[in-house]
């Protein structure tokens, strides 16, 4: 059956245009290393496709080993002379996967100069979230104590049973690539500090319970009462709901370089803003946690000092990275070609500026052939009274119609005449990668 599925899927590419791959590296449950490949095109009936192709066993997770088994996939679905077809491809923001130099997606390029890569947005939050934290070691410790918490609970069904009598609240467990996972980890142990105090004295207080596990106990007992792990867990509370809402918005389907420049704007503003109050966080009652009883003397691992310089330089990394890794924006601008619903605006003025910014970001479009195209598309009247959005591609519907009858109106086929219109199309649409 999978290959009957692989056939089919093979057959459907081969009669496509433009293809584009999206790959993703990942541990199965045996740890042992493999690769998910997905394809993207439109088909004969000039629908998008998104189609599982396999899974991809690998030697390991290094930059060669991914590159070589993905360039070997692709010699099978792309013969030999076809190699301009694969016009993007679409992984995490992984050092592996986006090096410039000896990154996948340079080795890629490498054999199929078309081949631009597309870097999910919402990923991109996460690796700003992991640069504020890795290269900070005492925060880095703190987020591998936080996960110690849903792991101290999970390891023993009379340890939960603990937790659901006092705390009534199960504990979500971290994770260092998905920050909304941290979010909720940080939110729940910050709201029931208290509780969760009283659960750890009951379990290192109980005779049902072994040794070893009260001694795990006492040090989570010790660690809420730890004056720089509640520091830092008062911080990224704080911080924390905004790093969802803008997961959230970065997660809509339908976005433009404006609204980027926005959100991230909106975003940048509001870390500064708690930058700006951290001198001021120890004497914040907002910042000492939800203490309801007179807290026992908390164990002084950093000073105050120390404290504020972390705090300022986490805000600052969130800050400047935010900045950088949310500057390009050019093949959000190139989608307004696109869209269905603004092609009679376009045939009023033409939009020229989109269309050097397009150029730009795509250098193989042919620009005099790019607007011509554009431009007999714009002025048809049947192409202006499309409009609409569909699953994949929110908005464009008149944008896909358009350039799916494009070569037969003009009379082109698609078999043999390579529209630049259509290669747009196929690019822009992959921009759109869920995280």
């Amino acid at each position: 059956m999978l290959a009957v599925l692989r056939e089919r899927i093979m057959d459907e590419v081969k009669s496509a245009q433009f293809l584009a791959i999206q790959a993703d590296e990942t541990t199965d449950i045996s740890t042992h290393c493999q690769l998910v490949l997905v394809l993207r095109y439109i088909d004969e009936r000039n629908n998008i496709q998104d189609r599982f192709f396999e899974f991809i066993k690998l030697p390991s997770a290094c930059a060669v080993a991914i590159a070589s088994a993905l360039l070997e996939r692709l010699q099978t679905i792309l013969p030999e002379g076809q190699e301009k077809k694969l016009i993007a491809q679409a992984y995490d923001g992984a050092a592996v996967m986006r090096g410039a130099t000896g990154g996948v997606q340079r080795k890629v390029q490498d054999i199929y100069a078309h081949a631009h890569y597309v870097h999910c947005y919402a990923h991109q939050l996460n690796l700003v979230m992991q640069q504020a934290t890795s290269h900070i070691p005492k925060i880095s410790h703190f987020f591998s104590d936080l996960g110690g918490f849903a792991s101290f609970f999970t390891k023993s069904s009379k340890r939960t049973v603990v937790l659901d009598e006092v705390v009534a609240h199960r504990l979500p467990s971290a994770s260092s690539t998905r920050w909304n996972f941290n979010s909720r980890a940080v939110n729940t142990v910050y709201e029931n500090k208290d509780e969760l105090v009283k659960c750890f004295q009951t379990i290192r207080n109980g005779e049902v319970f072994d040794g070893p596990t009260k001694r795990e106990a006492g040090c989570f007992l010790r660690m809420l009462e730890d004056n720089a792990f509640c520091f830092f867990l008062s911080l990224f509370h704080k911080i924390m709901p905004h790093i969802d809402v803008l997961y959230n918005q970065l997660q809509k389907k339908n976005i433009d370089s404006v609204y980027i420049a926005g959100v991230t704007q909106a975003f940048i503003n509001r870390m500064q803003a708690i930058r700006d109050t951290v001198p001021n966080l120890a004497d914040d009652e907002e910042y000492r946690g939800p203490v309801q009883e007179p807290p026992s003397k908390k164990r002084r691992t950093l000073g105050e000092d120390t404290q504020h310089r972390l705090a300022l330089e986490v805000c600052e990394t969130i800050m400047r990275h935010a900045k950088e890794r949310f500057s390009f924006t050019k093949h959000l601008v190139s989608a307004t070609l696109l869209k269905g619903d603004m092609f009679q605006q376009h045939s009023r003025k033409f939009p020229d500026s989109a269309l050097e910014t397009t150029v730009e970001a795509y250098p193989s479009l042919e620009k005099a052939r790019l607007k011509t195209e554009l431009s007999l598309i714009y002025d048809n009247k049947e192409f202006q009274s499309c409009s609409g959005g569909e699953e994949h591609a929110p908005g464009r519907c008149g944008g896909r119609a358009a350039f799916a009858v494009f070569g037969l109106k003009v009379g082109y086929s698609f078999s043999s005449y390579q529209s630049s219109a259509v290669q747009l199309f196929s690019t822009t649409a992959e921009q759109k990668v869920p995280a």
